[in-house]
């Protein structure tokens, strides 16, 4: 069964209660008790493999784990198990009606609420006022939400028409869809998808239930259907010119209508107008494409039609694809194993030009495997090697470490060997936390961000007390930092403060104020 919206009950991890406990150290009693872990957080990743959003039960709750309590002898709790919700790419969260996210890089996480943080064991409440405490703090309680989740499919091409226009039939003749079909309305329920497989390029085509009018205010399955079209390329007008209540005209108008009174947007996406059941016509309207599902009339023209459609584009760039691949920095090619992988801004550009993904990388590939741009590159320029690599997966990494080793001119050490680098010890914890806000909130926030550490007060040999200041550029950008009810810079906080804690092995206590930068001067 296909499930494009589900409601769902989340929370957070709680955190563990700090502990009470004391040691005898030089005949002294000292705190000892440690702090409780912080609970785990709740998450969803991008899966893009998920067919919708059928393996999560609608109406669940679901929960991270509490983090571990205190221990004696400065014995911290574990930290609570994150709670991971894979969803597929093109899933939309909603609080309250108001969408928080909109999902779509794979295998990407997504933080919807940071775990509680545990309480501080005794050892950790010890101040001048009170050197022996015999108190410890239970750990914050979970946080609770309710959200909505929603997915719209990705497709290359999607099916919209009245009922019974024969978009099943029509997806089963163009791929390897086993659509239902059935001479009577609303035979489609749910959107199924086919790959037309007689196609140079792997083409997806989605057949959405039957539209009626109203369907955009939410008549019948309007909504749930219309909102499938928001990831599609390409839209086929399925046309019945025998349905007794609309004529040609009035199918395409209506459908016009629903379609962009539910999305503005919608009007950008290319469309083709195919009339079905043409058999049944004493004079097909030549103004569109005439096809018979029944009887396969027109299908390979259409297919034709479709080919042409999703590469119309690409003969154009073809002819100066070298040169303009030349003059491109942003692009990044890999081989792992017996693939090449292709990326970069250039890359996304090209695609977006084309409409098609597979022509553009191949067209790349092939241009890249057969030398031609090595050939070009080593007559524009002088190289010694050409490399392919992959960081990611560390392919080609030795040949070119050997390389250098082979071709660098020795020198003096810049630096002695005890330091490891020439960063001071504050702009190093800047940068730890600059890493997680980035990490956070890399769509939003630029990389001219700025963090500063105002005071840094050593509490004792294991803990430090850590002031620090980011500097954005305007209100909108601190807004999104601070992020509703505090919850985001609370985010960056207690990822700030792990990642610190491990660089200096000491107990951290951070302190993050947001602040407005503009040409240098601090404006609040």
């Amino acid at each position: 069964m296909f499930v494009d919206e589900i409601k769902l009950s989340v929370s957070s991890g709680a955190g563990g209660p700090g502990s009470v406990s004391f040691n005898n150290l030089n005949s002294k009693t000292k705190p000892s008790g440690g702090s409780g872990g912080d609970g785990g957080s709740v998450l969803f990743q991008v899966n893009k493999e998920l067919p919708d959003l059928s393996h999560i039960m609608s109406n669940s709750s679901l929960k991270a784990t509490n983090g571990g309590p205190g221990n004696k002898n400065f014995q911290n709790g574990t930290s609570g198990e994150n709670l991971i919700i894979e969803v597929p790419r093109g899933t939309q969260v909603f609080i309250d009606n108001e969408m928080f996210a909109d999902l779509h890089d794979n295998n990407s996480f997504y933080e919807l609420i940071a775990g509680s943080k545990g309480g501080r064991g005794n050892y950790e409440l010890i101040s001048k006022r009170n050197p022996n405490p015999q108190i410890c703090e239970q750990g914050v309680k979970r946080k609770s939400l309710d959200v909505k989740l929603t997915y719209s499919l990705y497709s290359d091409i999607s099916i919209v028409g009245l009922p019974n226009a024969g978009k099943s039939t029509l997806i089963q003749k163009l791929t390897n869809s086993k659509a239902k079909i059935g001479d009577y309305e609303f035979t489609t329920t749910s959107p199924n998808i086919g790959v037309l497989n007689n196609s140079e390029e792997t083409i997806t085509i989605c057949d959405l239930p039957g539209l009626i009018k109203g369907a955009s205010d939410g008549v019948g399955m309007g909504r749930r259907v219309l909102k499938h079209l928001r990831n599609t390329k390409f839209i086929i007008y399925l046309i019945d010119p025998i349905n007794e209540k609309f004529n040609i005209k009035s199918q395409i108008s209506m459908l016009n209508d629903e379609l962009f009174k539910f999305d503005e947007n919608y009007q950008s996406i290319k469309k083709l107008i195919v009339i079905n059941k043409s058999d049944k016509l004493f004079t097909p309207n030549e103004k569109y494409l005439n096809i018979s599902c029944l009887h396969e009339n027109g299908i390979d023209k259409l297919v034709n039609t479709i080919q042409k459609e999703f590469k119309n584009d690409l003969p154009i760039i073809y002819s100066e694809f070298h040169k303009i691949f030349l003059e491109q920095d942003d692009y990044y090619i890999e081989k792992v194993e017996n693939q090449f992988r292709c990326s970069g801004e250039f890359v996304t550009n090209m695609i977006n030009i084309s409409g098609n993904k597979d022509s553009v990388l191949d067209e790349i590939f092939i241009r890249f495997e057969k030398s031609v741009l090595s050939k070009e590159i080593n007559e524009k320029y002088e190289f010694d090697k050409i490399f392919i690599i992959s960081a990611l997966k560390n392919d080609g990494i030795d040949d070119l470490l050997n390389w250098f080793t082979k071709h660098l001119p020795q020198k003096k050490w810049s630096y002695p060997p005890h330091i490891i680098s020439d960063q001071t010890f504050d702009q190093q914890i800047n940068e730890k936390t600059r890493e997680i806000i980035l990490l956070r909130i890399h769509d939003e926030i630029p990389y001219s961000i700025e963090v500063s550490s105002d005071n840094i007060i050593n509490v004792s040999k294991s803990k430090l007390r850590i002031f620090q200041s980011i500097y954005v550029h305007n209100q909108r950008h601190r807004s999104i930092l601070i992020g509703k009810k505090g919850e985001t810079i609370k985010s960056i906080s207690i990822g700030a403060r792990k990642k610190i804690e491990k660089f200096t092995n000491k107990k951290i206590d951070l302190f993050l104020e947001v602040k407005i930068k503009k040409k240098g001067v601090v404006v609040n």
